[in-house]
């Protein structure tokens, strides 16, 4: 799940993008291992769940809108993007494997550059000096 900043400073969801394991000899792995492909989100809960898709995409909605908030409180200083490497089981259960802050683009590139475009805009008009150590204050939520 890639999540990045916008407009008005706010959180927005690029994109989730399922990576489907390919070795029959182990249940979790990763991009490293290259075991994986890429699929699209829809399509590939519609197939792997097809009995409660609807009520994981609803889930990862509210993970997206709930995680990057709390997320955020733990630092002192503003996260301009995430990246969260997450899990779903046979049963549907969500299970978060790793967070990134500053994750990769790849081919989401051009909707991930307008989006900071437009948080740094935001910031030009917001953000006042001195930042302490290059980090934007935290008032500017």
């Amino acid at each position: 799940m890639h999540i990045t900043r916008g407009a008005l400073g706010k959180w927005q969801l690029i994109k989730t993008f399922p990576y489907v394991n390919l070795n029959a000899k182990s249940d979790i792995t990763n991009g490293m291992q290259g075991a994986l492909i890429t699929t699209r989100e829809q399509m590939f809960l519609e197939q792997y769940y097809p009995e409660s898709y609807e009520v994981i995409n609803t889930q990862l909605k509210k993970l997206f809108n709930i995680f990057s908030r709390k997320f955020q409180r733990l630092y002192p200083w503003r996260l301009d993007a995430l990246g969260l490497d997450l899990g779903i089981s046979q049963e549907g259960k969500i299970v978060i494997y790793e967070v990134n802050a500053g994750p990769g683009v790849g081919f989401m590139a051009y909707p991930v550059a307008c989006a900071q475009v437009q948080y740094y805009e935001w910031l030009a008009k917001n953000a006042t000096m001195p930042c302490v150590n290059n980090f934007l204050p935290m008032n500017l939520r």
